[in-house]
């Protein structure tokens, strides 16, 4: 458990009046897909013959401080490694840079399994407290001249508050991988299937973390409640435990007072949306 799990809440692309323009799209994958709650539902280019970029419009100035923002399922595997960038810009011509996140050295780019498969995927960017961005205008930046697929893809976004936690969640998470599918022998013998998306749900406890800590955790909760999504990162420097889920909260917290300023939390239980 080399990194503490990490938090983002109040997904701002969500928010009314944010438009998002492709500079390509397939028509079948339309770029608003991505304004939507589910990450099957995709943007996708056409083809990879040139840089291919999604321009994003908040509707209004935000600012971001102690922020992170995420891309999911994202495709953009490429021989010179497919790194995307995120850039915030002065006005609506997207030409004058505000800030420039840069891709993965900085900003905790990972691609689990980049030679094998192009899903589980995603790309991770922070706005710390010291750099501190007022914007309104983004831009999500791929160039997939020299992509190993026909296309570039993303299955989600987000940009919303991020909350790292002093300490890490106790030994004992476990991870399970839950299929749905629904399957039944019909009277002849064969069986019948209803193939239903898998998804992954988590479960953990935080303990002993400090009253400031504690305070901030129940910010998130009392903000997303069950209804809202989360994303939540467990130990992306771990490749065995490293997951990046976006979902919701799926069981009531109990806040415990230990003692001082210490308390327990848990249990958490975390469901991903697909």
């Amino acid at each position: 458990m080399s990194t503490p799990l990490i938090l983002g809440y109040g997904n701002n692309i969500m928010g009314s009046g944010v438009t998002i323009t492709p500079n390509q799209e397939d028509p079948d994958f339309p770029a608003s897909n991505l304004l939507l709650d589910q990450r099957q539902l995709i943007w996708r280019t056409l083809d990879v013959a040139a840089q291919r970029e999604i321009a994003i419009d908040l509707g209004a100035a935000q600012r971001f401080s102690n922020t992170m923002a995420v891309a999911f399922d994202v495709n953009c595997r490429s021989t010179g490694g497919g790194i995307p960038s995120l850039v915030a810009y002065t006005d609506a011509t997207y030409t004058v840079v505000l800030v420039n996140l840069g891709g993965a050295t900085a900003y905790n780019f990972t691609d689990p399994a980049a030679t094998t498969h192009a899903l589980n995927r995603f790309a991770y960017w922070t706005i710390p407290a010291g750099a501190a961005t007022t914007a309104r205008y983004w831009k999500f930046i791929s160039n997939g001249a020299v992509a190993i697929d026909a296309f570039l893809s993303v299955g989600k976004f987000f940009m919303g508050q991020g909350l790292t936690l002093a300490k890490n969640y106790r030994y004992g998470i476990t991870y399970t991988y839950v299929d749905p599918t629904v399957k039944r022998r019909v009277p002849g013998g064969s069986m019948n299937v209803n193939r239903l998306p898998p998804y992954w749900q988590v479960r953990c406890d935080i303990p002993r973390l400090s009253r400031s800590d504690s305070n901030a955790l129940r910010t998130v909760v009392d903000t997303v409640g069950r209804a809202q999504p989360l994303v939540a990162i467990w130990d992306y420097d771990n490749d065995v435990a490293r997951k990046t889920l976006y979902g919701r909260l799926d069981s009531n917290i109990g806040f415990q007072h230990v003692r001082g300023d210490l308390f327990d939390h848990g249990p958490i239980l975390f469901e991903e949306d697909i």
